[in-house]
């Protein structure tokens, strides 16, 4: 009998990266740690005020972003196929500690939009004009930055905080299976996101079996889920509240780009 894990689609991926014991992959690993570390040392220079330096600062930035999301989109796609790739997860964590540090950077990069005469530089950088509405939001929000140490310790506590209970949270849904007998269907084992791709299926009947036994699903790990969903949402109010929003809302409302 052919089970749910076999009959599974598989995502190509070698267009990014053979995998991770590949030289290109060893290769983008140590770029990019080279490239963050060489943003730390900017920062700590000081970034550019004028046009040439601000813009050379916003490339740096830019193309160092992109191979964080290279590195990071293709370990994140490995665990989203297959929550048991032991060396996925692995990785994963190994590559926190570049993202807490890519963090910094842009935290100071933020307090550094703060104090550009944007106006100025916008008319003199065809470049810095198209990253304008960044520059601007940036701005913004360097109005809301706790005193730099503190943002550091946030960034920082974030990977074994929310990050980490995000984290459990995953591994509980991704990891678990139910057998159940759906409507016209033979007995099989099911996880969260077959079951919610069949909650669209034509037939009512199969709707409704596939939404009740997500719940049966869930209610399995509800203090598990629900401590992670407390603790995320607890470090997120904390430090919306502590940054001068009010409220995790509000922060949530500026962010994207709508009012109350």
């Amino acid at each position: 009998m052919t089970t749910t894990a076999e009959s599974s689609p598989r995502w190509q991926l070698d267009s990014i990266f053979p995998g991770l014991d590949s030289a290109a992959f060893r290769t983008a690993r140590h770029e990019l740690e080279q490239a963050i570390s060489s943003l730390e040392q900017q920062a700590t220079r000081g970034f550019g005020t004028d046009a040439s330096g601000a813009e050379a600062t916003l490339r740096a930035v830019n193309a160092t972003a992109l191979q964080l999301q290279d590195v990071m989109a293709y370990v994140y796609l490995l665990v989203s196929v297959d929550a048991f790739d032991e060396q996925a997860q692995a990785v994963r964590s190994e590559l926190m500690p570049l993202t807490v540090r890519f963090s910094d950077v842009n935290t100071k990069l933020t307090a550094w939009a703060g104090t550009l005469d944007l106006d100025a530089l916008l008319s003199a950088s065809e470049y810095l004009q198209e990253h304008g509405f960044s520059l601007r939001r940036a701005a913004e929000l360097a109005e809301k930055l706790m005193p730099e140490a503190a943002e550091e310790l946030a960034s920082a506590l974030n990977v074994t905080g929310g990050n980490a209970w995000s984290r459990l949270h995953d591994q509980l849904i991704s990891r678990e299976t139910i057998r159940v007998e759906l409507p016209g269907r033979a007995a099989a084992d099911y996880g969260l996101a077959e079951l919610f791709n069949l909650q669209h299926d034509a037939d009512a009947a199969v709707r409704r079996a596939a939404w009740q036994a997500e719940q049966q699903l869930l209610e399995r790990n509800q203090v598990s889920f629900a401590a992670a969903m407390n603790s995320i949402k607890g470090q997120v109010g904390e430090l919306a509240r502590r940054r001068g929003w009010g409220s995790a809302l509000a922060e949530a409302l500026h962010q994207n780009h709508i009012d109350a």
